[in-house]
């Protein structure tokens, strides 16, 4: 077996199967850092979502979404403190007929596609048949459940500047969970909770402008597929990216142990064969 050449040391293990030590300071130090980020995040929540508010009003008329009018700001009510958050109008349009039959002619285009790839594109191919699943489920609900009711576009589009906004305060939550274990210098995890906020920040209104678009310059057709891959996908992508890469510059010395003889892994294996 090629896997037991060069048996002289151990297999490397990976980052985050290693043992890290951690310390009474490690624990004030990412608490304190947590509590630093939350209270940046508290004393600049207004003023964000001001300029959600200015972008998406600078875009909408732009966009051909409707009057800049149909951003505004509201408030909601959270632990006994009023909260301002983007509040947005929107409508979409009902499919025609000539809409209904080009969603059916696409979902067939996209699984016919998806069996004439060859088998090392399968994550092109099962791409493809999740994007073909969606639009025929849309479309099956729409032609043959007309009684559900109507979905409201309006209050969708307000809920997603809000989960934008309570993304804004998880994210420092869960780098202390999640990155701040590993032994990466203070002003590292700093960096790194900073960066993935600053991200959610510009690429919330980014990401609602953009659906908005797509969603009226097409029809009520697009809303499931939209909730389905474009609420949390794109931003959780973005975040496991960020983390990764923080994740990726960890160093500690790898700790080995007893290097053991050919003769003594190829028992091993034997005995775990057998």
């Amino acid at each position: 077996m090629s896997w037991l050449k060069n048996t002289a040391g151990t297999t490397r293990q990976h980052r985050g199967l290693r043992s890290y030590t951690w310390t009474w300071g490690d624990t004030i130090g990412s608490a304190l850092l947590l509590l630093v980020g939350w209270a940046a995040i508290w004393a600049s929540h207004d003023a964000v979502q001001e300029v959600w508010q200015s972008i998406l009003a600078w875009g909408w008329p732009r966009l051909g979404v409707g009057p800049a009018s149909g951003v505004g700001l509201s408030s909601v009510s959270l632990l006994g403190q009023s909260w301002s958050v983007v509040a947005l109008d929107i409508s979409a349009p009902q499919p025609g007929r000539a809409a209904l039959w080009t969603a059916l002619l696409a979902v067939i285009v996209l699984c016919v596609l998806s069996l004439l790839l060859p088998r090392q594109r399968l994550p092109w191919i099962y791409g493809l048949r999740v994007l073909a699943f969606l639009a025929a489920l849309s479309l099956a609900a729409y032609v043959f459940l007309p009684w559900l009711p109507q979905v409201n576009v309006a209050g969708y589009f307000s809920d997603l500047m809000k989960i934008g906004a309570i993304l804004v305060w998880l994210v420092p939550l869960m780098h202390a969970a999640l990155l701040y274990i590993f032994p990466l210098h203070l002003l590292e995890k700093a960096l790194a909770t900073a960066l993935a906020v600053l991200f959610v920040v510009a690429s919330v209104p980014l990401q609602v402008g953009a659906m908005a678009w797509i969603l009226v310059h097409t029809n009520s057709l697009m809303v499931l597929p939209l909730y389905l891959l474009g609420t949390f996908l794109p931003p959780l992508i973005a975040q496991l990216g960020i983390y990764g890469y923080f994740v990726s510059r960890v160093r500690v010395a790898e700790r080995r142990g007893p290097a053991r003889r050919r003769g003594q892994l190829q028992a091993v294996v034997r005995s775990a064969e057998s």
